[in-house]
């Protein structure tokens, strides 16, 4: 399968109503759907090794992919938020119809959506491996959002009210949505994937209003250790709050700071815990090989460096 997606601006300016799995999961689907759906099909069938192996998860828990499969035809997505485009307003499904059968995985797209996820212009491309390594579905919903504007450099104003739709949150205070939010996924993507964002407050009196983001894409220093969880807060607006992001590492450093046996041993099982997928679809030093195998590894470091409780 192909190891990115083009995915139209249009339907990446969607309401942030899923959970980061099914964002990933509709983008694989998306994926393998990508030529049939430019030549005028809505129908598709693969094996479900095909889906799972992309996105390194357990082909035996197929209730879990029931479930994801289930919400996509449920979830009604705004189209088009930012009118960028110039349609005031459309919805849809994101999906039509999806089913299960003899190992294999059975998705439609209604007609609309197919048009729409078909048009050959205004794409943008979005690598699969790299969304894999963000967890929160804040980080995963802001990546989209940027990445379709990375040839511009910056973004528009973007309302703070638009701006909490687009990542499914709502906030009563400006700070909060910035702390518990805002930060944590420009923090995350910075550190995973190397994409820089800035942002330019616009203000009407002393209160943000808008949004503008400067975006950039910078090499990656260090792989970081895996972001906390979210967790749920209690409280008028305090919804869905992420734990704060930890500060990154030089690890590339720390493993210089291991006896020579303890580093071979970390290289080593960094190597035997990449995935199939990765290994099959990727050589020794391409970006993607590297950027799993790196992540693997600053796990490893992690639990040689890091104090014991």
């Amino acid at each position: 399968m192909k190891l990115t997606v083009k995915k139209n601006n249009a339907i990446i300016h969607i309401s942030n109503a899923i959970t980061g799995f099914e964002r990933r999961l509709y983008n694989v689907l998306l994926s393998l759907a990508q030529a049939g759906l430019q030549n005028g099909k809505t129908k598709f069938s693969c094996a479900i090794s095909e889906v799972t192996e992309p996105l390194e998860f357990d082909i035996r828990n197929i209730e879990y992919i029931r479930k994801s499969l289930s919400m996509l035809i449920q979830t009604t997505v705004e189209f088009n938020l930012l009118d960028r485009d110039k349609i005031h307003w459309e919805a849809a499904p994101l999906l039509a119809y999806a089913a299960i059968k003899d190992s294999q995985i059975h998705w439609e797209y209604s007609s609309f959506m197919a048009q729409h996820l078909g048009r050959p212009n205004n794409y943008t491309i979005l690598p699969l491996l790299e969304m894999n390594q963000l967890d929160s579905k804040y980080t995963i919903a802001l990546y989209e959002l940027v990445k379709s504007y990375m040839n511009i450099g910056q973004t528009a104003p973007i309302t703070i009210e638009m701006l909490q739709t687009l990542m499914g949150v709502q906030y009563d205070e400006y700070k909060d949505f910035q702390k518990f939010v805002l930060k944590p996924a420009i923090r995350e993507m910075a550190l995973k994937t190397g994409i820089s964002v800035e942002e330019k407050p616009v203000k009407r009196g002393r209160k943000v209003v808008a949004l503008k983001f400067l975006v950039r894409e910078t090499p990656l220093v260090a792989s970081p250790a895996k972001l906390p969880k979210t967790t749920k807060g209690s409280g008028k607006g305090k919804k869905n709050v992420p734990s704060a992001a930890p500060v990154a590492k030089d690890y590339d450093a720390l493993l210089r700071t291991l006896p020579q046996e303890t580093q071979l041993q970390i290289i080593k099982q960094a190597e035997e815990n990449m995935s199939e997928f990765v290994t099959r679809n990727f050589q020794r030093g391409d970006a993607g090989w590297d950027m799993v195998y790196k992540a693997e590894r600053n796990k490893l470091i992690d639990s040689n460096t890091e104090p014991r409780k």
